[in-house]
């Protein structure tokens, strides 16, 4: 009886080998799909941040070319301006 349960061993360690490594390669599968998943959010992301962007460039350009009642806007005022154009295409966009 020894004899015939040590013969069977070699048999049963490859098949629990399989068994393992076709739960490990499964997983690699899944954590592989959700870094795509992943990676298209954030490609997605990045587009829109990029449109909104553009169209704050824009805007900014449309406003270079109409001056504003002969007073120089300061640096920091275009920044902030610029700021409040692109939080509000955001909301738009959301």
């Amino acid at each position: 009886m020894h004899h015939i349960i040590n013969q069977y061993r070699p048999h049963q360690a490859r098949e629990t080998l399989c068994l393992m490594m076709e739960e490990q390669l499964e997983r690699v599968r899944r954590e592989t799909e959700v870094n795509y998943a992943a990676t298209r959010r954030v490609e997605e992301a990045l587009a829109e941040a990029a449109e909104v962007a553009r169209k704050v460039a824009e805007q900014e350009e449309s406003e270079k070319a109409v001056p504003r009642g002969g007073e120089e806007e300061s640096e920091e005022e275009k920044a902030r301006r610029r700021d409040r154009e692109g939080w509000r295409l955001i909301m738009e966009a959301v």
